[in-house]
């Protein structure tokens, strides 16, 4: 907020806006501030909640991987050719094209969730987002081989569900929960029409605050959204944003 030379009460008023997934050109509206204010307020919001330390996950803890299509959005030099929005990927299934997401749950709901790369989740991958996350734990996840590797180099309990055997549940063990947070999150994040693969990772953490305040009131959603992005020091220029 420093430098900003605008009153407390429009950046509560925008915060609420953003409680509500209201878009830039809307909440500029509502707010009554310019269109790229709006847009980089809202990134200089979520760059800082993605400064907060991750959450601990303990218990049963459920990890899987939801894809994003890659996306330039916004961007007037595009190394590739232009696409329109909604077309079929390059490539079939599972490639370069598309943005990996992991997300991670346990049942308390604690959730980390972030970017790992394109295509197949690779254990490097998988390493550098649960790393030091993972706290006296049964990890619980697909077959994917990058999962086995990863639990063995850091002597992680695993259980792994083999869908194409039919193994879609043990007992206690099933990714029910981190596959319901992946629909809510493609829910919340269509509307916005396409979010660019530059920005992602702040949408993640956008949602994944949302997400964690459940049904609480709009005004205490903002200001927990507003009070929690102060709580890191970040310097994020507009400049940086670009």
């Amino acid at each position: 907020m420093a430098g900003t030379h605008y009153s407390l009460q429009k950046w509560l008023k925008y915060a609420e806006c953003m409680s509500r997934g209201m878009s830039v050109r809307r909440t500029a509206q509502e707010v009554g501030i310019s269109i790229p204010t709006a847009f980089y307020w809202r990134h200089k919001i979520l760059t800082a909640l993605r400064n907060l330390p991750k959450p601990s996950l303990t218990g049963i803890v459920e990890a899987d991987e939801t894809f994003f299509r890659e996306s330039d959005k916004g961007q007037r030099h595009l190394k590739r050719q232009p696409r329109r929005r909604g077309a079929s990927a390059p490539l079939r299934g599972i490639s370069h094209h598309q943005i990996c997401v992991l997300v991670a749950r346990d049942r308390q709901a604690a959730t980390v969730s972030e970017v790992s790369g394109r295509g197949h989740v690779t254990a490097k991958q998988i390493e550098t987002v649960l790393d030091g996350v993972l706290h006296d734990c049964v990890l619980c996840c697909d077959a994917a081989a990058g999962y086995r590797k990863y639990a063995n180099t850091k002597q992680i309990p695993l259980q792994v569900l083999n869908a194409t055997r039919g193994a879609k549940k043990y007992g206690l063990y099933h990714l029910n929960n981190v596959n319901a947070y992946h629909s809510r999150l493609k829910r919340w994040i269509n509307p916005f029409n396409g979010v660019s693969t530059k920005y992602l990772p702040n949408y993640l953490v956008w949602f994944q605050r949302q997400d964690s305040m459940g049904m609480l009131p709009r005004s205490v959603v903002a200001n927990r959204l507003l009070d929690h992005s102060h709580l890191p020091t970040v310097f994020t220029t507009t400049k940086r944003l670009l």
